[in-house]
Formats: structure tokens, C-alpha cells, sequence
């Protein structure tokens, strides 16, 4: 199961993924891309790692709009 958070920033939208099964995790991270392409939204990948606790996690940050 994914953990799925976003933190809107003013212009800026950060998105944060969390599972303990790092192809799940992927391919959540790929529909959101989907949504908010790079194209429009300057999606990107901040930061993306193994936590402490085994689980994976990557950290986009967008524009709120395009």
C-alpha cells in the first residue's frame, strides 16, 4: 500500500510517496506523473530513498498550476 501526501506552498506543490514495496511506489509515482506531466507542471524528483524503517519513499515537488 502507497502513502500519498501533497503540501501546497504558494506557487509550489510538494508530493510525498511512501511503501514498503518499492515497485508499487513507482508506479503510483508514475500516474501522478501522468496527471501533472513535466511539460506543464515542471514535475520533478527532490529527493528519494530507503526511511529507517525499511520503507521506500520519493519526494516530487510541481507548480500548484501550469
Amino acid at each position: 500500500m502507497v502513502q500519498f501526501d501533497e503540501t501546497n506552498a504558494g506557487s509550489s506543490v510538494y508530493a510525498h510517496f511512501q511503501s514498503p514495496e518499492p515497485t508499487e511506489l513507482t508506479k503510483a509515482v508514475e500516474r501522478y506523473i501522468l496527471d501533472y506531466p513535466e511539460a506543464g507542471y515542471m514535475t520533478r524528483v527532490e529527493e528519494q530513498g530507503q526511511n529507517i524503517d525499511g520503507t521506500y519513499y520519493i519526494k516530487l515537488w510541481r507548480l500548484s498550476s501550469c
